[in-house]
Formats: structure tokens, C-alpha cells, sequence
């Protein structure tokens, strides 16, 4: 658990589970400061860092490594759109079943590539 209380990781993290479009550390620092005027981007990235060690937070990197995060910690993959960039979460039916097969899965961290709908069209 973290060591001590933070109001700048409270508004971090409120800002981080009020979205769901896998927001950059810049987008994070844009909208946390609505909240705290004062915060710094450096702030905002050490605790969103926090966050991620701590389980609260994971990281989607995009092919270009830029890091974009979500607070939604629940096993589900993500669809990067080469054209404009966008992460977003998907849904997948028909996965296989491994753990009957013997496997013991810890974690799982599906990401498809590719267009999204709106830069196909």
C-alpha cells in the first residue's frame, strides 16, 4: 500500500477512473489541474507511476511508445488504431479456454492493431 496519504494521487486517480479513453500523462495533468491548479506534470506522471506499481493503474503503450493509462484493472483487451492513434477497449468472444488445458494464467494483456472505425471511413 502507498506510505502516505496524497491529495495530488486522490485527483489523479479520480481524474484516471472518470474516463475511459486511455488518456496520456498530459491529458491526466490538463484535467487534474481543474482540480489543483498548482500540480505539475512531473507530479502527475510520478503518480500515475505509483498508481501502476500499486495495481490501481496499467499502461497501454502505442507503437509510437507513447504511454496512455487506464484505471479499469479488469482483464479486457485494447484496439489501437494506427491512423489516429486512439486506444479504446474491445470485447472478443469466442477466446480459448487454457486453464483446461493446464496453463495457470496470472494475468492476460491482448492489444490489436490496426483502424478504428472512424479513420476507415
Amino acid at each position: 500500500m502507498f506510505q502516505r496519504y496524497s491529495k495530488q494521487r486522490e485527483v489523479v486517480y479520480n481524474v484516471l477512473c472518470q474516463t475511459k479513453t486511455h488518456p496520456t500523462v498530459d491529458w491526466v495533468h490538463e484535467e487534474a489541474k481543474k482540480v489543483l491548479p498548482e500540480i505539475g506534470i512531473a507530479t502527475v506522471y510520478r503518480n500515475l507511476r505509483e498508481l501502476v506499481k500499486h495495481g490501481m493503474a496499467k499502461v497501454v503503450l502505442t507503437p509510437d511508445n507513447k504511454e496512455h493509462f487506464d484505471a479499469d484493472m479488469t482483464q479486457h483487451p485494447h484496439f489501437i488504431c494506427k491512423s489516429c492513434g486512439c486506444v479504446m477497449d474491445v470485447t472478443t468472444q469466442g477466446h480459448t479456454n487454457i486453464a483446461q488445458k493446464g496453463f495457470v494464467v496470472e494475468s492476460c494483456d491482448t492489444t490489436f492493431f490496426g483502424t478504428c472505425p472512424q479513420c476507415a471511413n
